[in-house]
């Protein structure tokens, strides 16, 4: 049976799509309940996450795009973007009533942490709402993260841990990864480094720490999900 508002999200997705796709950009990724499980837990008040990798130099363009512009994105946002002082932006835009959630991520970073090489993630936050976590590690445990903060021109750069004692520990970015599909992918060289970064994961965690660094997306999905995935990005 298939699940009305999962069908009505993808008619918008491709409107928005079609809004945000200037020719220049190369990368983006469905995120969220709508990439979970073919989009079982997505019901009538469900947002739409999309995650649009970036070049640096790239993002006034992005922000000459009047469905993309907010007051979180904003002129001193876009600025400390290009100059490599944050690795994402989160802005919102709607559609017929329907949020979609937008992070504009630095391609660099993305490769950067692909490769094992940042532990950390800096966010441009024009207002403060949260700025700590309770996170989930592959043992099981919960841990408060929080976030250190910096005040800049237009807002504050909240950085956040990815790691927590040597260790990754549950976020929202690295379920978009893990979980997310590329629906516009024009160089493919984004979805092979993210497919390598897959695979080294689950062959550095077993099923259980698998669980427990993805537990709060699993919560949301039908029963064996993650191994489905564990067979298909290692085949």
């Amino acid at each position: 049976m298939k699940n009305v508002f999962y069908e009505q999200r993808l008619a918008l997705l491709r409107r928005v799509l079609a809004k945000i796709n200037e020719g220049w950009l190369e990368e983006v990724i469905l995120a969220g309940s709508m990439a979970l499980d073919n989009g079982f837990s997505v019901h009538k008040d469900s947002d739409v996450d999309l995650i649009l990798l970036v070049k640096a130099g790239n993002i006034f363009k992005l922000m000459e795009n009047s469905f993309l512009r907010s007051k979180f994105f904003t002129l001193e946002a876009a600025n400390h973007f290009k100059n490599n002082r944050v690795d994402a932006i989160w802005t919102d835009s709607f559609l017929e009533e329907i949020m979609f959630n937008l992070g504009i991520v630095s391609k660099d970073f993305l490769t950067d942490f692909c490769a094992g090489k940042v532990l950390e993630m800096r966010y441009f936050k024009t207002y403060l709402r949260k700025t700590s976590w309770i996170e989930q590690t592959m043992r099981g445990e919960e841990v408060l993260l929080k976030g250190r903060l910096k005040k800049v021109a237009g807002g504050y750069v909240l950085t956040r841990d990815l790691y927590w004692q040597g260790e990754m520990v549950s976020s929202p970015f690295l379920a978009s990864l893990f979980f997310g599909k590329f629906i516009l992918d024009k160089r493919g060289a984004a979805a092979a480094e993210i497919k390598e970064f897959r695979k080294r994961l689950i062959k550095k965690y077993n099923q259980t720490e698998l669980e427990s660094l993805f537990a709060f997306d699993l919560k949301k999905s039908r029963p064996g999900l993650l191994g489905k995935i564990k067979r298909t990005i290692l085949s």
